[in-house]
């Protein structure tokens, strides 16, 4: 059987990797990776794929931010067994696992789901495909692109609302103007904390300004996977 992974989503979307018994693939941003990843907020080394006991197993190597493997996190250095169409994530990547030979038996034997269950799977795997970090990693790329518009689009429900210290905004055009107001002149720097819970998500980030550093917190409620409240606020 051949086994290979399917980049779903990120910069290299499309692609199709194959994997080695033979060879132990290392995955991160450095050169020297088998699979290199060329996003931000991925390590330089985040992860290995190595062959045991007749089966790929995947292994974190204990970056800041934990592979997810079918949106769960990996326990680092703990190796899990790798099953046919599974996914993990690393930031803004989306893999999928697949073994030639399985695919067809797989289908053949599988028993038919009624239509009712076919909703309620539906729902389940919309839900289940949601990435926090995936969500925060895309927003950052809008935002460096400086694209508000899409980043409103993509991310935000027409009636979000922007609370910050002294001032409370909703709807697109005004998110944008304060938006612009409020990123105007700020590099990204690092990633300092980042905390998800059911349809919320809460992060502190250091950013540049004028060759000094702001510490920053924002919190995040979701409906339907976009965001409905943005709370924004300084460290002190």
């Amino acid at each position: 059987m051949t086994s290979f992974l399917i980049i779903q989503s990120g910069p290299q979307s499309g692609q199709r990797l194959a994997l080695d018994e033979n060879v132990v693939t290392t995955l991160g941003r450095d050169s020297d990776n088998i699979i290199r990843l060329e996003a931000l907020f991925v390590a330089l080394y985040e992860g290995v794929i190595r062959y045991r006991d007749q089966q790929f197993v995947l292994i974190d190597l204990g970056s800041e931010l934990p592979m997810l493997v079918q949106s769960r996190p990996l326990e680092p250095g703990v190796p899990y067994v790798l099953q046919h169409q599974d996914t993990f994530e690393i930031g803004s990547y989306i893999f999928r696992f697949q073994t030639l030979g399985l695919t067809t038996s797989l289908a053949n034997n599988a028993p038919k789901a009624s239509v009712e269950a076919q909703a309620g799977l539906g729902v389940a795997m919309a839900r289940q495909s949601f990435s926090a970090r995936r969500f925060f990693d895309e927003r950052q790329s809008y935002l460096q692109d400086n694209e508000l518009d899409g980043l409103l689009q993509a991310h935000y429900q027409p009636d979000a609302t922007l609370l910050g210290p002294g001032y409370g905004v909703s709807g697109f055009v005004a998110l944008r103007d304060k938006l612009a107001q409020e990123m105007a002149g700020l590099q990204f720097k690092q990633l300092d904390n980042f905390t998800e819970a059911e349809n919320s998500i809460f992060f502190e980030a250091t950013y540049t300004f004028a060759n000094r550093e702001i510490s920053k917190f924002e919190g995040w409620v979701l409906r339907d996977n976009k965001i409905a409240y943005n709370f924004v606020g300084l460290k002190k």
